[in-house]
């Protein structure tokens, strides 16, 4: 067993998966097939939320009768830690992280709580001026506590990771969010372009209002041969939509039917087009 305000809690916390998948939608399959008795069974690993999900099915027949059902599942542990964050910070912004411990079990709880904040799996709790990430808790059975952490977020803009874990001597549970963090300026983007053709050289120009509190941050360059090429690179994320529907059905047939026709009618781009997996 652990002892409370011990290093092994922190040593236990370390090593405790995280969890990371939080999809809204746990499970969509709209064609199950039945056997002759009326049975379909299906299976599904849920996503790593703690909490409630809603069941909902549809039966058909062949003379349009309907039938439907709606259960409910749920997906908890005895204890749980939830990583309660805003849905983002601006930079040089004060505010606060919270973590939430559940002890749904029959018996009080009595462990410690860590957070930790990453940046390209680098620890800045120090940077953010987090004070303190260890905490201790005693919580009755089927009840919460709540415990905050100040932050001050410097200048940059980035993507935070918020790491939280509760250890008990026999219990425990981590999770891990994204806290973005936007920028506290204006973001301006300006773009011009040219079309050339054969050797022809022209001069791309870009003209901005003198302004000195202006940021210059970058320039980007893009270079397309044709225009046709980057319509025909989006057809892939029509191909491999992962859900299954009437209108899904429809945004993949149409724009192929209409790629097919151009080929039809211009075989030289379906002989350009073979060639980019080989280049």
């Amino acid at each position: 067993e652990l002892d409370s305000n011990k290093p092994q809690y922190e040593e236990a916390a370390k090593k405790v998966e995280a969890r990371k998948e939080f999809a809204d939608t746990a499970f969509f399959k709209p064609h199950i097939v039945t056997t002759e008795n009326g049975q379909g069974q299906f299976t599904f690993t849920t996503p790593e939320q703690l909490t409630s999900w809603r069941i909902k099915l549809f039966a058909f027949t062949g003379d349009v009768k309907e039938g439907t059902l709606t259960s409910e599942a749920v997906t908890k542990k005895d204890l749980m830690v939830r990583a309660d964050l805003p849905r983002f910070f601006r930079e040089k912004d004060k505010g606060t992280v919270t973590a939430i411990v559940h002890n749904e079990s029959d018996q009080p709880l009595e462990g410690e709580l860590f957070i930790d904040i990453t940046e390209n799996e680098k620890n800045i709790n120090q940077k953010l001026k987090l004070e303190d990430n260890k905490k201790s808790f005693k919580i009755e059975p089927h009840s919460l506590s709540t415990f905050n952490w100040m932050i001050e977020v410097p200048q940059g803009v980035s993507t935070y990771k918020v790491r939280v874990a509760a250890v008990t001597d026999k219990l425990s549970d981590a999770e891990e969010r994204e806290l973005p963090i936007l920028p506290s300026r204006q973001r301006l983007i300006e773009s011009a372009f040219v079309t050339l053709t054969g050797s022809e050289s022209k001069k791309l120009e870009i003209s901005l209002k003198d302004d000195p509190t202006r940021i210059n941050e970058s320039m980007v360059l893009q270079i397309d041969p044709q225009l046709a090429l980057s319509i025909l690179n989006t057809i892939p994320f029509l191909v491999e939509y992962p859900y299954e529907c009437v209108e899904q059905i429809l945004n993949k047939y149409v724009p192929l039917g209409i790629i097919n026709e151009v080929y039809k009618k211009y075989p030289a781009i379906q002989e350009a087009v073979s060639k980019i997996p080989e280049r």
